[in-house]
């Protein structure tokens, strides 16, 4: 049954509704007349932070200014821009810019605004502000003209308005001017508060004429004429000036209306986008364990089939409407049509493909199986595992199969199965038409892409164990590592590594249950990123367990600072909290592993069961001899290419497999890989093998991938699809995810250098109706409002804005108006800020100000609720006057301590989730933010985020958030954005800063910004082949290589073996210069002279410093004991991090965000410059 929304969306009505009464106004009274008459004690100039008009150039004092504005006048993104601040901060004037039809002859104007009197009462010392509503009506003829008109209620208040009219329509520009000077500003009568522009048709016409600002900026002009088409429906009636433009649906008619008014407070609420719902007839299609427990071919196809037919149906419904006479004009027909035949009919031909694959190909169909039955056991046993971790023990007994009653069956969305049909033929056949297609998934934030990629993991791992047998045997070609999944973010990075735990904890299950099938190696999914998240040795993983137990003494891995060898805070199977003694080195291969402290769990540690440990691979050491099956890795970890040698296994480039120490390459065996002789004993000793390298890299969140680090990603990534191209030329099927596709395509080219991309699921002719998705008018969609405080500082505003929601909140939970779990999503307010500069700051004043916010704003409706009666002899204050005197003679009122509960709120429970946060503090963070009201724990109150945010952290609790200032990237807003009200109404407060020009833009053109903010997401930029990338990274990326791919050159003291003229290399460098020609001139030919030349003279220079410093030539400066510090002073090393280093000869990065446009610049010695 579906949840009922109705007591939520009253509560975010609620929100907004006292938002806009605490900054804008007015705020007191029981009833909208009362408050149109309201009368407070607090002055309205303190009181409220938009809506007002001063007199024209009201003056300022410098340190008013500096103490409102916080000193920060200036725009970040536009440094020299012409906005004229100074009129901004005491505004006299506000208005709107609108389209008329040519027919128009007349339009009604009505100004409504408040007029504030300052009393004082003699008798008893009170003061008093009584708001007076005023009206002002105008009619307006339609013809070209520039005119002024007064106000009857005071002359000094004014319109001006200027009609231009083109073939077009006619434009109206209109604003409401205060005209009163500046010497009668010590008057309240001359100040507007809350003044309010409405324009309405005199004879029920639909005369305001949409007006859609279309970008001058195009990328590619027939995705941004196919963007025009899916959000056509999306209208513009009018633009703001230091104000928004609003109308009701209920105005419309035929794409005009008939009435538009302004407004400070802005809102729009955007389509709920979800994933359709099955019909009866493929109801059984979508559920895991039907699919995974078929029988034979033919009964797959049975389920199968009907899926593809109800799709081929939609797809023809489709193209028979765009046929309609009327539907569209021809121009756009023709793209809408060619979008069909292109992309839906091409994806359905595909998911046909990918069936008739499982009915032909024996491997496929029962890896398939495999697939359905691993995904179905990770989702029911990840359901169990995150219930007893929250109750902080296993309670219940293990589920006994994934369909177990306490949850719902497993099932895959629609698109989630058809993305998996789409892949599967591309990915068994090395030679398919779609092989080098990068399928881009796209599908609103939280709507289950991951399920998907993971369903792909796990078809794959387990094709390859089964395309590897050689009858009942299991040859080399079975292992290795299979998958790639690239993120940018720590965070992101580990919180899918856990959810990838729990399915190889699966895949785990079902290979134990048929080793003879799946083979004798575990499935596994490694974590490779920096060290700051886990060690990348496994003695230092050893030390830190010992220093937890032994030191430390605590049995909390979330205290744990720095890298982190546990990684997993439960067990992923079963829940079970994980104790530091649950880490140890253990079993055959050698390895870091994490075990289960519940004896029940099929992952504890048992004698003789050194594999049965959790699935998990966290240390660098173990990540290279395990070679697992999936790794999850950041993406500045392929930078190690250059650094390191054993980062070769994971490309399958090893000879050698030992039951004690795995996989390896055995020319670094000398070094690395000895053992006493009683030790080899096993016939599986030192194995002669040859892996496979991996054929499968998911890209997730790919619009993260610009900017320095996309650059440095592009070089790089001719290193990795090189290493990952097999021995026939077979390169690796590629998939990605991203929060928009505009100009994805260009990007994926710099990126990849693969020529076709294609969008599933494919958008036809309006947005979010897919056949897989679909627009549900049933749910509400998030909700965005806009505030834009003038005169006020940022932090003064975020602070007041929190203010209110915290307390509005915490009087609904006191008084039992709503019920908890309806309150509960608006309970911890998330504020999202765009750098960790702008959160630092607001962090220390939040500590102050909110509660005191919070104090004040209860006090103020205990006093304003109860004001005593005015004597006959009140007289009027001017505004001097009125602000020195001073109401401390009201009684302060007698808060109950528990009636609002952060009345005590003097310790707010805040919590941070930026890149300063360690690794073992996040998931104690994220943990955290899943504490719900009805939980034992307080649940957090604030929650300060940076970016960190906007990329998979998946809470479905939260529900209310402010964003401060608009984000440079409108992927990085939709995204941080898209992690509010996944699963109930959500509410979104962007508070503008009046002295940036883009966000004031964004405010004044707010409902039809975020009615169709996915049409403006800029493209991506990324320069791989520039002259500033190559100083950086080329010759990173050409040893990278030639370390990975030619044995001699491996290890680290092999740079002295380097030689162009060896027959060998040759072939090998030559291959590589091939490669880079061909991806230069397919990315960026006007650089490909010039990478070839720099390609030359980098190999030369290795030359040159190989024959002037001969065996004392390495790679790279490794930390020695004392004793060895003389002999290592007289070595080089051909890679440089240390830019001081005399000894350290060419710079090559060990992160891939070094692409900045600054350069430290020292002096070398002349003998050390090689060219």
């Amino acid at each position: 049954m579906a949840k009922n929304f109705s007591d939520q969306i009253k509560i975010r009505a609620a929100l907004i509704e006292e938002i806009e009464a605490d900054l804008i106004g007015p705020r007191n009274g029981n009833t909208p007349e009362e408050r149109q008459r309201e009368e407070t004690s607090l002055s309205p100039l303190h009181e409220f932070f938009a809506g007002v008009l001063y007199p024209g150039n009201w003056e300022v004092a410098d340190e008013e200014k500096e103490t409102e504005t916080g000193g920060d006048s200036g725009d970040e993104d536009n440094p020299n821009s012409n906005v004229d601040v100074s009129k901004l901060y005491k505004p006299s004037s506000f208005g709107l810019t609108c389209r008329l039809s040519l027919e128009t002859k007349e339009i009604a104007v009505k100004i409504e605004y408040g007029n504030y009197v300052a009393l004082k009462d003699p008798e008893t010392g009170y003061s008093r502000y009584i708001r007076t509503p005023v009206t002002e009506s105008f009619p307006i003829e339609i013809k070209p003209s520039e005119e002024t008109k007064f106000f009857k209620s005071n002359p000094n208040f004014q319109i001006n308005y200027k009609i231009i009219k083109t073939s077009n329509g006619a434009f109206l520009d209109l604003y409401v001017i205060n005209n009163s000077t500046p010497q009668h500003k010590n008057s309240f009568h001359n100040i507007i508060f809350q003044p309010k522009i409405t324009l309405e048709s005199v004879n029920d016409e639909y005369c305001f004429i949409d007006d859609t600002f279309d970008s001058n900026v195009t990328y590619d002009p027939l995705e941004d004429k196919h963007l025009a088409i899916l959000f056509s429906n999306k209208l513009s009636f009018g633009k703001g000036h230091l104000c928004s433009v609003t109308w009701n649906s209920d105005d419309v008619n035929k794409r005009q209306a008939s009435k538009i008014s302004t407004t400070f407070v802005p809102q729009e609420t955007i389509d709920s986008i979800t994933h359709r719902k099955p019909s009866g007839d493929i109801e059984k299609s979508i559920q895991m364990t039907t699919l995974g427990n078929c029988s034979d071919k033919n009964e797959l196809s049975k389920l199968l089939q009907p899926l593809l037919d109800e799709y081929k149906n939609w797809i023809d419904e489709q193209q028979q409407k765009v046929n309609m006479p009327n539907f569209l004009p021809d121009d756009e027909r023709e793209i809408v049509t060619r979008k069909i035949e292109k992309d839906a009919r091409v994806a359905l031909s595909r998911m046909q493909d990918g069936l008739d694959t499982l009915m032909t190909d024996e491997n496929a169909f029962d890896a398939f199986k495999f697939a359905n039955m691993g995904i179905a056991w990770q989702q029911t046993m990840s359901k169990w595992a995150k219930q007893n971790a929250d109750q902080e023990d296993v309670t219940g007994t293990d589920p006994l199969n994934p369909d177990d009653p306490r949850w719902e069956k497993p099932k895959w969305r629609l698109f989630q199965i058809a993305f998996i049909l789409m892949n599967l033929e591309s990915i068994t056949n090395p030679h398919s038409t779609y092989r080098e297609t990068v399928d881009l998934l796209w599908f609103p934030t939280g709507g289950g892409k991951t399920e998907a990629y993971l369903g792909l993991v796990a078809f794959i791992v387990a094709y390859r164990r089964l395309r590897g047998k050689n009858g009942d045997n299991f040859t080399d070609q079975s292992f290795g590592t299979a998958v790639l999944m690239r993120y940018t973010l720590r965070l992101l990075t580990v919180q899918q590594f856990q959810r990838a735990a729990a399915l190889m904890c699966a895949c785990e299950k079902l290979r134990i249950s048929d080793k003879s099938k799946w083979g004798p190696i575990p499935f596994q999914v490694g974590l490779w990123v920096g060290t700051s998240v886990s060690p990348n040795k496994r003695d230092r993983a050893k030390k830190i367990k010992d220093d937890l137990i032994y030191k430390s003494r605590t049995k909390d891995l979330t205290k744990i600072t720095g890298s982190n060898p546990y990684v997993l805070i439960n067990c992923p199977w079963c829940g079970k909290k994980l104790h530091p003694s649950n880490g140890d080195v253990w079993g055959t291969p050698k390895q870091w592993r994490l075990f289960c402290g519940r004896t029940n769990c099929m992952f504890s540690k048992k004698d003789g069961h050194g594999d049965r440990s959790i699935p998990v691979v966290v240390t660098d050491d173990d990540v290279y001899a395990r070679c697992p099956s999936l790794i999850i890795a950041t993406a500045d970890k392929f930078a190690q290419i250059s650094w390191r040698d054993d980062v070769k296994a994971i490309f399958g480039k090893v000879d050698r497999f030992c039951e004690v120490c795995g996989f390896y390459d055995s020319h670094l065996a000398e070094t690395k890989h000895t053992h006493p002789q009683e030790k080899n004993k096993s016939s599986n000793y030192n194995m002669a093998v040859k892996l496979l390298p991996p054929e499968l890299i998911i890209q997730d969140e790919l619009h993260l991938i610009s900017g320095p680090l996309g650059t440095m990603s592009g070089l790089y990534e001719t290193a990795v699809d090189y290493l990952c191209t097999d021995d026939n030329g077979i390169k690796p099927k590629i998939i990605a995810s991203t929060a928009t596709t505009r100009a994805a395509r260009d990007q994926i080219k710099k990126l990849f250098n693969r020529n076709n991309t294609k969008i599933f699921p494919p958008q036809i002719s309006e947005f979010g109706n897919t056949y897989f998705s679909e627009v549900d008018s049933l749910v509400s969609g998030k909700t965005y409002i806009g505030v834009l405080a003038t005169g006020k500082s940022g932090l003064l505003v975020i602070a007041r804005i929190a203010a209110v929601i915290l307390r509005r909140i915490r009087e609904f939970e006191s008084s039992g108006k709503y019920k908890q779990e309806d309150l509960d999503p608006y309970f911890t307010l998330v504020n999202y800020f765009n750098s960790q500069r702008e959160l630092g700051g607001a962090s220390m004043n939040f500590k102050d100000s909110v509660p005191h916010f919070i104090s004040r704003i209860q006090h103020n409706f205990e006093n304003d609720s109860n004001l005593p009666q005015l004597s006959k002899n009140a007289k009027e204050l001017t505004i001097s006057e009125s602000e020195t005197e001073s109401n401390s003679v009201l009684p302060e009122p007698q808060i109950k301590p528990n009636k609002i509960r952060t009345n005590q709120f003097f310790g707010l429970e805040t919590e941070e989730l930026t890149s300063r946060k360690n690794s073992g503090e996040i998931p104690q963070v994220l943990r955290k933010l899943e504490e719900k009201i009805t939980d034992s724990e307080k649940p957090t109150d604030l929650l300060l985020a940076t970016n960190m945010l906007a990329v998979g952290v998946d809470i479905s609790r939260l529900g209310v958030m402010m964003v401060n200032g608009q984000p440079k990237n409108h992927s990085e807003y939709i995204q941080a954005t898209g992690r509010i009200g996944r699963q109930n109404p959500g509410l979104i407060v962007t508070i503008y800063s009046y002295t940036k020009p883009r966000d004031l833009s964004h405010y004044e053109n707010f409902k039809i910004y975020h009615s169709s903010y996915y049409k403006n997401v800029e493209t991506v930029s990324l320069t791989p082949f520039t002259i500033r990338c190559r100083e950086i990274a080329l010759f990173g990326v050409l040893v990278g290589i030639l370390r990975m791919k030619i044995s001699r050159l491996s290890k680290n003291t092999d740079a002295k073996y380097f030689d162009p003229k060896d027959e060998d290399q040759m072939k090998i460098i030559n291959e590589i210069k091939l490669v880079f020609k061909k991806r230069v001139e397919d990315v960026d030919p006007s650089e490909q002279e010039r990478t070839m030349k720099n390609i030359e003279k980098l190999l030369t220079r290795w030359s040159k410093y190989k024959k002037l410093h001969g065996d004392l030539l390495e790679y790279r400066e490794i930390s020695v004991p004392e004793a060895s510090k003389v002999k290592k002073a007289q070595k080089y090393y051909l890679l440089k991090s240390d830019l001081t280093s005399t000894r350290q000869l060419i710079p090559v990065p060990q992160s891939l965000r070094n692409a900045e446009n600054e350069q430290n610049l020292f002096y070398h010695q002349q003998s050390e410059v090689l060219d």
